[in-house]
């Protein structure tokens, strides 16, 4: 995981980079620029893995928490719920 979000981390560097020697920043704030860039992209990567490990969690809640409502002996209506921030809201 830590080298997927390295791996990407530089690929965005460059592109920022790039930009910030557009707007003529001196090298020593770039390398400044750099280190926070590329440890709060990795930061924010982790947290991105985490959520989606625990975004199949929240589903299996919503489901569990479905209201079903039967229609017929053959159709059941589901009522979906939406997911917030880990919290169930009816749909």
């Amino acid at each position: 995981m830590v080298d997927r979000a390295e791996s990407l981390a530089e690929e965005h560097w460059s592109y920022i980079s790039e930009l910030l020697g557009i707007h003529k920043t001196d090298d020593e704030m770039i390398e400044a620029i750099r280190f926070h860039y590329i440890a709060a992209f990795i930061h924010g990567y982790k947290h991105g893995v985490e959520d989606s490990k625990n975004r199949d969690i929240y589903l299996l809640d919503a489901l569990h928490n479905a209201h079903l409502e039967p229609q017929s002996r053959t159709r059941t209506k589901v009522k979906i719920v939406k997911v917030t921030n880990g919290e169930l809201e009816a749909g």
